[in-house]
């Protein structure tokens, strides 16, 4: 009899103390009730990953398509559609530039985007009754885009109906377009420098930066800074191009050249007249 007292004082003990814990919740100290904190509007991906998104968008003739999310963060469901409006933020550039600067005074600052190279659905979307998500949809003509400027797009929430507060801290996003063309990319080359003085195999990695959206810049041959530009034509056939301020050989001939789609790789020949004589380059540059 005693074992069973004690048993059951000790299950009543318990089972007060629960409910006499779990009715002082709401006027204990720490005790915070979220359902009256206004609901906040961000953009997830900011959150979630950073203000800053950057993208390579392939250089075509049919317009890229690019979107991104709004989000209503809310404890209680929404009774009336809210209207979330963003535009450009250049103060917001501003002091991301800034940021460049600071970080390496030779940093090619970044530009907004001209208003005539994309267009945006609109600056304003409803988010229905109900619902937590809105998007915003960017039509990009990259043909028209400058491969030769740095560009951005930096959009912050500017306001927002039915009692929402714009994210102080999320509610910003810096778009950075890179342009590539269809041959830009990280290859390797193999092949050889037929050189009077120093012959030597070519065994190295090189990158095809894009210049239009036929031609692309890498090394030429393997030496370093000086720099060839790779033209391919409807054919499938090469022109090696020489830019001006190149270090590489203004004279220099192309014997063959050729781009295999399939394979992704360029089969290269060419050669200029040094002072004791000819240095020819054969080199096969292969997609990575």
């Amino acid at each position: 009899m005693l074992l069973q007292h004690s048993f059951l004082l000790k299950l009543m003990v318990g089972i007060s103390f629960v409910f006499g814990a779990s009715s002082c919740l709401q006027d204990d100290a720490h005790y915070t009730d979220f359902s009256s904190v206004r609901p906040i509007v961000d953009i997830p991906q900011s959150a979630n990953i950073g203000v800053v998104d950057n993208e390579a968008f392939l250089l075509s003739n049919t317009p890229s398509t690019y979107s991104f999310d709004v989000k209503i963060e809310t404890v209680n469901p929404t009774t009336a559609s809210t209207d979330v409006t963003i535009d450009i933020d250049k103060n917001y550039l501003s002091s991301y530039n800034a940021g460049l600067l600071a970080a390496d005074s030779t940093n090619q600052l970044l530009e907004v985007l001209p208003d005539s190279t994309y267009t945006l659905s609109s600056k304003t979307v409803t988010i229905p009754a109900g619902k937590t998500i809105g998007t915003y949809t960017l039509k990009i003509s990259t043909t028209k885009i400058d491969v030769n400027h740095s560009y951005a797009l930096p959009y912050t929430i500017k306001s927002a109906t039915n009692g929402v507060i714009p994210s102080a801290n999320y509610g910003t996003k810096l778009i950075i377009f890179g342009i590539k063309n269809a041959y830009a990319g990280f290859y390797h080359s193999i092949g050889f420098f037929q050189h009077p003085t120093s012959p030597r195999k070519i065994d190295r990695d090189k990158t095809l930066s894009t210049i239009n959206a036929t031609t692309s810049q890498t090394e030429f041959a393997d030496l370093g800074t000086a720099v060839m530009q790779l033209q391919v034509n409807p054919d499938n056939s090469v022109k090696i191009i020489i830019p001006a301020g190149s270090s590489a050989n203004a004279a220099t001939v192309q014997t063959a050249g050729s781009y295999d789609p399939s394979a992704k790789a360029f089969t290269l020949g060419y050669y200029y007249v040094g002072g004791s004589g000819k240095r020819i380059i054969n080199e096969v540059i292969t997609l990575k």
